[in-house]
């Protein structure tokens, strides 16, 4: 049935999630925020009395909800100084020869911590992940997509190894 949520019921909550979702911030700053089931299961609340809570918690303005996942109102996902230099080198890398750089997967097995870098800057809409974990940032993806667009003005029309050819890559 129905049930009513007093006031104090719901500020019993404040602090503890507060605390929470800080910890959770400091653990992982390049993270949107998390999933709002991780709060549930700390804070013991019902399936029911979750989004209660986070409601209320965003109307007090001590969190906001974005993505699905839930976050202090002042934070802002951001690398840290170590994935910050590994950020260099996959940009680096990825620039160096767009349409030759290695794979998702070739960049994770050389160091699993660029899987974090990687999510992160797709995240940000910096690095794009095509099929078979291409990855492109998103300024050399413009840059082909207009040099494709105006040389297909130019010929008409290409078949797919007319393109390769002119992109000068192997992939498909």
């Amino acid at each position: 049935g129905d049930y009513i949520l007093s006031r104090k019921f719901l500020d019993q909550f404040i602090e503890p999630a507060m605390t929470f979702i800080e910890a959770d911030h400091k653990l992982r700053p390049w993270a949107d925020g998390l999933e709002p089931g991780l709060l549930a299961k700390k804070l013991k609340l019902t399936p029911e009395q979750l989004p209660v809570v986070v409601e209320y918690l965003e109307l007090i303005k001590r969190i906001t909800q974005e993505k699905g996942l839930l976050k202090l109102t002042s934070h802002t996902a951001q690398l840290k100084p170590d994935q910050l230099r590994l950020q260099g080198r996959l940009n680096a890398r990825l620039s160096a020869s767009p349409l030759s750089a290695p794979t998702k997967k070739d960049f994770i097995d050389e160091d699993p911590q660029y899987e974090v870098i990687i999510n992160f800057l797709r995240d940000k809409g910096d690095l794009l992940e095509l099929k078979g974990g291409i990855l492109l940032t998103k300024r050399d993806f413009e840059s082909i997509s207009n040099n494709l667009v105006e040389y297909l003005k130019k010929v008409k029309q290409a078949t797919a190894s007319d393109i390769k050819t002119f992109l000068k890559t192997s992939r498909k």
